[in-house]
């Protein structure tokens, strides 16, 4: 038998773990046919420099650990910023004067503010985040009050979910961790499916800003299926999505 060299082995799990999201120390030992021992002390090291994430029994993919959970704003925002301006721009123009709107806690949903400014419109939001820039382009707005969930600034909870069900939105605009043929859109946390599921309920059209590395990706909650709204993207997907309403920029 010939031994498999390091940056050879390491190659081989970032491309097992990165096709599969997660694999088991013990799946990677047999088909690399070495110790457990060595892929462990693998995985620490490929995690310590970015390339996956080690969890116990094994490892996850960077993309799978990204749609499993939420992501701090700021983060986020860093991310595929002009692909999230293209998709907000295109989100603005389908907003008719008059209108009565739903922004949710998302970054891509927050490019849209700055071009809200001239437009005859009342906002609601959960997303505290928002509140500074809605102010500063004048935008009249009503704050969806609740339970503060600290990484993603917004407000979850009962109170929030009571005063959705009192209003009635032309328009709501929507992030998503994840999107899949078979599991609709999905979140990582209870409490925001929960205030998703609600607007979804109130608003006569529903919007998911998303840019094109959400597709093929589920979390652990599904708050919509295919039927439920329109996706806005960068980048067309493939035909497993042809049952989904998608407008591409």
């Amino acid at each position: 038998m010939v031994m498999m060299l390091k940056a050879e082995r390491w190659q081989r799990i970032l491309q097992l773990v990165n096709q599969a999201g997660f694999v088991r120390s013990e799946e990677l030992a047999q088909t690399l046919d070495c110790a457990e021992i060595t892929i462990r002390r693998d995985l620490i090291a490929l995690a310590e420099v970015g390339k996956l994430v080690k969890v116990h029994g094994g490892a996850v993919s960077n993309k799978q650990q990204k749609a499993k959970t939420d992501v701090p704003v700021g983060t986020r925002t860093a991310e595929a910023v002009q692909q999230k301006i293209r998709i907000a721009e295109q989100a603005a123009e389908l907003i008719d004067a008059g209108s009565h709107i739903y922004l949710d806690a998302g970054t891509s949903v927050s490019m849209m503010i700055p071009l809200l400014e001239d437009k005859d419109i009342v906002v609601y939001t959960h997303g505290l985040h928002h509140i500074p820039e809605l102010i500063a382009h004048h935008i009249p707005t009503y704050i969806i009050g609740g339970r503060l969930k600290a990484e993603t600034s917004a407000a979850v909870g009962g109170p929030a979910i009571r005063m959705i069900e009192t209003i009635r939105i032309d328009y709501a605009f929507m992030g998503t961790n994840g999107i899949s043929p078979t599991f609709g859109f999905s979140t990582p946390e209870q409490e925001e499916a929960t205030i998703k599921q609600a607007i979804i309920k109130q608003a006569k059209q529903v919007y998911i800003l998303a840019d094109s590395d959400k597709f093929d990706q589920e979390s652990y909650i599904q708050f919509a299926g295919h039927q439920d709204a329109t996706i806005i993207t960068d980048q067309k997907p493939n035909e497993k999505y042809q049952n989904f309403n998608i407008i591409t920029i």
